[in-house]
């Protein structure tokens, strides 16, 4: 199995999924499509055989039928836009080639539901409206919010959980931007079919050029079964060591130990309850555990920085 694998280029990119809410397991895929909102990007809507359909909060098919007639779903951003990916960097974008409509969006959504409920039995109804009122609050009908994407060990057949991030990945004279998926086994791979590797391979992958987080300007990138964009400015700004720490981070969240977030933000309360020199040593050495790009989000950092460096 080569190192990334599509198996229809023109076909949307997908992944299984499984959430415990609000009760008991139900099982999914994860769809990568483009959305529209301050920025035009790469997202997912999740598909599940309960006909439930996940897009930061949860609608029934009808319901979603409707979503698509609204702005969010951007399956052809247009140049001069703003291409940006979490994580990973934005850039304006230009010569555009785009395979997919709302409508692509719709039947994809549909087929994966059929594949998972080929009687299409028992789905969600929400009767035509996502929310209701609990009490004097409102609130959505059905929330999820731990989508997990996972692999199944081929020996047991145990599920594995896993977690990803976005990377470029080399193939001849175009970049992909895809995920690179790590489980809770200590396994990566690049993209939903690629071949499965140690994540030791990482930095050597990152080496060799075959992975990396920064295209330069006007590279062919392409976002694989929704089309082509070239960044008109550098794109991405995500170093490959800060990557590979969050990849261990996320699989160490995997085999329930605290995040880096974590073990930071504690240190921090700490420190501004005993503003002792060990608890700043611990501080440090928490805040600098962190790869740039979360530190950059942290609310915290303008005092943090102050305390650590006096600056």
């Amino acid at each position: 199995m080569p190192l990334y694998e599509e198996k229809n280029a023109a076909d949307f990119e997908t992944w299984p999924v499984v959430t415990t809410r609000p009760k008991g397991k139900t099982y999914g895929r994860a769809i990568s499509i483009l959305v529209n909102k301050l920025q035009c990007g790469p997202t997912t809507v999740d598909a599940y055989e309960d006909g439930s359909i996940d897009y930061g909060k949860v609608y029934d098919i009808p319901l979603f039928r409707d979503q698509l007639r609204s702005d969010w779903v951007m399956p052809s951003p247009k140049a001069g836009q703003v291409m940006g990916v979490v994580f990973f960097g934005d850039a304006k974008i230009s010569d555009c080639e785009w395979l997919q409509t709302a409508d692509s969006v719709f039947d994809k959504v549909i087929a994966v539901i059929r594949s998972l409920n080929p009687d299409m039995k028992n789905l969600l109804d929400l009767h035509g409206c996502d929310w209701e009122m609990r009490g004097k609050a409102c609130r959505a009908k059905v929330f999820r919010g731990d989508t997990t994407p996972y692999k199944l060990n081929e020996v047991t057949g145990d599920e594995i959980p896993g977690d990803s991030v976005a990377i470029l990945y080399r193939s001849r004279e175009e970049l992909i931007l895809t995920h690179l998926f790590v489980y809770a086994d200590g396994t990566c791979r690049i993209g939903p079919c690629g071949e499965l590797f140690e994540i030791t391979r990482l930095e050597t992958l990152y080496q060799t050029g075959a992975i990396m987080n920064s295209a330069p300007p006007n590279s062919k990138i392409r976002l694989p079964g929704l089309g082509t964009f070239h960044p008109t400015e550098v794109f991405g700004d995500v170093s490959a060591h800060d990557r590979i720490a969050e990849i261990h981070d996320k699989l160490n969240i995997l085999n329930g130990k605290p995040s880096v977030i974590i073990t930071y933000v504690e240190a921090f309360w700490e420190y501004q309850d005993n503003p002792t020199p060990e608890g700043k040593d611990r501080l440090r050495r928490a805040y600098e555990a962190m790869p740039e790009h979360y530190r950059e989000m942290d609310a915290r950092r303008k005092a943090v920085r102050a305390i650590l460096y006096g600056a």
